[in-house]
């Protein structure tokens, strides 16, 4: 795989349906759908498979972030997912196979 970006996580949260959503900057490159992105846990390293990819602003403050959801293996791999807080951390987006 080889990278296509680099994406600044700056918060994590449950979305009821989906998993743990990922929110930040796209710093560089691109993403897709397919792509992979690798971050830290606070306990390991994963990569995960993005399934989704969306925009996300908040009006008042005139902010914007890029957010993405993921492949699960199975509905324990989700339900251990979910609830992670990740640290804010720049990481390099993969890109997956077309």
């Amino acid at each position: 795989m080889q990278i296509v970006g680099k994406f600044r996580i700056k918060n994590s949260f449950k979305l009821t349906g989906r998993g743990l959503v990922v929110i930040g900057d796209l710093l560089e490159g691109k993403v897709k759908i397919g792509d992979y992105l690798p971050f830290n846990t606070g306990m390991q390293d994963v990569t995960m498979r993005i399934a989704g990819v969306e925009m996300a602003d908040n009006i008042s403050t005139r902010e914007y972030w890029v957010g993405f959801t993921f492949v699960y293996n199975d509905e324990q791999q989700r339900n251990e997912y979910e609830v992670l807080k990740l640290q804010e951390q720049i990481v390099d987006i993969l890109g997956g196979s077309d």
